[in-house]
This record gives structure tokens, sequence and C-alpha cells, in this order.
């Protein structure tokens, strides 16, 4: 069932998303996707942190609550709603980066 859940279907969307994002990676750019409901934003985001991640951790290493450290990069997928405030997005970036500085 997971399987069909992240299955991307390549549309002039998924296409030109992808295309941007790698552009903007490759020359190290932030990037930020907008647009409406299931043009595949998360997932092609989520697959190129993946990729990235999983291109420099060991094999066999964990997963510590979704987040993945290569070299710098440190992937944490934050999931909006119309109920999520401003407030508990900050203390969810707050506990991380706290969690972070306690770890080194």
């Amino acid at each position: 069932i997971l399987v069909c859940l992240q299955m991307l279907v390549p549309t002039i969307d998924t296409v030109r998303f992808s295309f941007l994002l790698e552009a903007c990676l490759d020359v190290q750019r932030s990037v930020l996707f907008t647009g409406v409901t299931g043009v595949g934003k998360s997932v092609i985001t989520t697959a190129a942190l993946d990729a990235l991640s999983s291109a420099a951790t060991p094999a066999g290493s964990s997963d510590h609550d979704s987040m993945r450290i290569a070299g710098r990069l440190i992937a944490h997928t934050v999931v909006f709603s119309a109920q999520t405030t401003s407030i508990d997005t900050q203390m969810l970036m707050e506990a991380k980066m706290e969690k972070k500085q306690k770890n080194r």
C-alpha cells in the first residue's frame, strides 16, 4: 500500500518542479514550491531530500525521527493543515534545533 502512495506519475507540473528543484540544488539555491493540491510538490521534494540523504547515509544506519544527516543537510518534514498555527510551527522547529544542539 505504501508503494502506491509514493508513486509519481509524470505530468507537466511534476516534470517542471523536478527540473527546477534539481537546477536550484545544483547551484545551492533555496527552493519554495507553491501550487494547488495534488501537483506533487511534497512527493518531489521528499524524494530529492531522500536521495541526497541516502547518498551520504551509511548503510544500516538508523533514521531517527525522520531526520537524516548528509554532510550539512538535515531534512525534517513538517506537515501543515488549516489548524496549524505559527506558534505550533515555531515550537516544532525550536524543539528540533534544541535536540540537535544537545546531541553535539
